[in-house]
């Protein structure tokens, strides 16, 4: 009996100097040594990869539908943009005429000359409007004339010129202005009615727009996230496939194992074995590690 233990003391400590040199080695690298897994890691490894296999059928479902989704808001949104395009192509030209004559600037809105048949003498000018007065300028002909006794009112103008001793046949021009928002009031009328409907179908095309491009953004981090769920499970089942571990991977993974032998995995063993992996020093995802 004591020959057998010492025996077997000699072989254990045989065996633990072996491994101290193989680990002090500098020519070994150690951490690519293999262990096969056992079996009832293997029974984990089943639960695993049906687990990983149902949530890639599962994702990539889902990931089908928000493709299909995605391709259908692009060809909705290309169309609105389309839509918004065209109706502010067809409103610029209006706006910029609308810019041009809804101000108050002066508009010449008539002109009366005042001529004379003999070389001296007077003449009365009288100018009506239909839209406000804003200015009057007069102007002289060849000599200087004398304007006086004015009479105005908001759409007329009266006033007498006179040539005094001065010989001459054109005496002068009596220029009246308006604003140029009364001037033009039926055509910015016209306008502002044919714009309107067009700018409520444009801020109603660009609102839907606005809800589209959330719509689709959302729908992008959808597809990145299946797209992550899509890695990480099918690092699950190729691990889970392998049937053996390296030595670095193995102290990390060991106690999981042993944590989940004998029980049924849940969603939060399968999240926990995926961060589990995404923590190992190498990720075991190339065919190098493959079982």
């Amino acid at each position: 009996m004591a020959f057998n233990q010492q025996k077997k003391a000699l072989a254990i400590n045989s065996m633990n100097a072996l491994i101290t040199e193989i680990a002090l080695a500098s020519n070994i690298d150690c951490a690519m040594l293999p262990f096969r897994k056992t079996r009832r890691m293997h029974e984990v490894d089943r639960q695993l990869i049906a687990g990983a296999e149902a949530a890639l059928d599962a994702a990539q479902a889902t990931l089908d539908t928000t493709d299909r989704d995605l391709a259908v808001l692009n060809k909705e949104m290309r169309e609105i943009s389309r839509r918004v395009a065209e109706g502010e192509s067809h409103t610029a030209p209006l706006m910029c005429r609308l810019e041009a004559i809804d101000v108050d600037t002066d508009v010449e809105i008539a002109r009366k000359e005042a001529w004379i048949y003999w070389f001296w003498g007077w003449r009365c000018l009288r100018v009506e409007t239909r839209v406000p007065i804003s200015n009057v300028v007069t102007t002289d002909g060849t000599f200087r004339i004398s304007w006086t006794d004015w009479e105005r009112t908001a759409f007329s103008v009266q006033v007498t010129c006179s040539t005094g001793l001065v010989p001459t046949f054109y005496m002068g021009s009596l220029v009246v202005y308006g604003a140029s928002r009364h001037v033009h009031a039926a055509e910015i009328a016209q306008i502002k009615a044919e714009l309107e409907p067009i700018r409520a179908k444009i801020k109603e095309d660009q609102a839907d727009l606005k809800h589209k491009q959330d719509a689709e953004k959302y729908a992008k981090e959808v597809l990145e996230g299946l797209n992550k769920l899509i890695e990480e499970n099918t690092l699950v089942s190729r691990v889970a496939s392998m049937q053996e571990l390296r030595l670095d991977q193995l102290g990390a993974v060991h106690e999981w194992y042993k944590a989940a032998v004998g029980k049924q995995l849940s969603s939060s063993d399968l999240r926990e074995y995926i961060q589990l992996l995404g923590s190992l020093p190498v990720r075991p995802a190339t065919s190098s590690f493959a079982g």
